[in-house]
């Protein structure tokens, strides 16, 4: 069964992995399951993602099919193998939080001899129970952090699945006030035994 990951890129599919960036920053979702090659006997579809404050205020940006609620928080995604998904969109984040927890369930299916994987069909607009259900969501402003949260449940319907996989990524999100030149925080080490005064 392939190994998925979720990650967030520097500028474009093949920038490094960034924690923090800056409030408009050009970033990019990327979701891999591994091994990709071009022969893979598998299909991904990545569906059910949403994003948290940390103060579990979620807000769905992808639906159980795996089209866009928000096309300016995260267009649809493009696919561009069976097992590679992503986009292009701008950091942004809550206004009194910098980090944003981003969560996804990736289903995993096998693929018929010779045949093409599935993918969302986003023309169509959401069902109505998840448009219904957006209404009553709180508006979110900018950027945070991405992280492993507890699986939820999943009720993907279109295909024969094999496997639902949570995956998450975080960011943490700085304001840019103007055009000064910020100096992004660098990861902190784990202390492992930290002594006491």
């Amino acid at each position: 069964m392939p190994i998925c990951r979720y990650e967030l890129l520097d500028g474009g599919p093949y920038g490094p992995p960034i924690v923090f960036a800056t409030v408009g920053q050009k970033i990019f979702h990327k979701w891999t399951c591994e091994p990709v090659t071009t022969d893979s006997s598998f299909c991904m579809i990545v569906h059910s993602c949403v994003v948290d404050s940390g103060l579990r205020e979620f807000i769905d940006i992808l639906d159980r099919r795996g089209c866009a609620l928000d096309s300016m928080l995260l267009p649809n995604l493009e696919y561009s193998t069976d097992l590679i998904a992503g986009q292009q969109t701008q950091v942004y984040k809550y206004a009194d939080r910098d980090t944003l927890f981003f969560q996804c369930q990736i289903s995993i299916s096998a693929k018929s001899h010779n045949s093409i994987c599935p993918r969302p069909d986003c023309i169509n607009p959401p069902l109505e129970a998840e448009d219904e259900k957006r209404k009553h969501q709180l508006p979110i402003i900018v950027n945070e952090q991405l992280n492993v949260r507890i699986p939820r449940k999943s009720d993907v319907y279109y295909f024969e699945v094999l496997e639902i996989v949570d995956v998450s990524s975080r960011l943490q999100a700085i304001e840019n006030f103007g055009n000064e030149i910020i100096n992004l925080p660098k990861p902190q080490k784990q202390i492992k035994n930290p002594e006491i005064c």
